[in-house]
């Protein structure tokens, strides 16, 4: 597995990750299952804006939050429209002490 950075999510917020030298995938929500399988076998830190993660079934968010490799991290778009769940909360779950 590559030490890579990943983000998925709308071309606005792709923008300003691109800068700071990010891959950056910006597919349609529609394809967002596919994209993550593919990318899961390369990535070690997916970032996931929080729009594109609630297209998925919540069975598939459950699976893809639950993976310890990669990390997939959800975070707000530019324009904050889907909520965020708090980020601690996320790495505890990762490590299996959450409590």
């Amino acid at each position: 597995m590559q030490s890579e950075v990943l983000f998925i999510g709308d071309e606005v917020t792709a923008a300003g990750f691109r800068l700071a030298g990010v891959t950056v995938m910006t597919p349609e929500k529609e394809k967002l299952n596919e994209v993550l399988a593919q990318v899961c076998e390369h990535a070690s830190l997916i970032l996931v804006t929080a729009e594109f993660i609630e297209s998925l079934d919540s069975q598939l968010q459950q699976e893809y939050m639950m993976k310890v490799s990669p990390m997939i991290v959800v975070i707000a778009d530019i324009n904050n429209g889907v909520p965020v769940t708090d980020l601690a909360v996320q790495v505890r779950r990762t490590l299996g002490i959450l409590e």
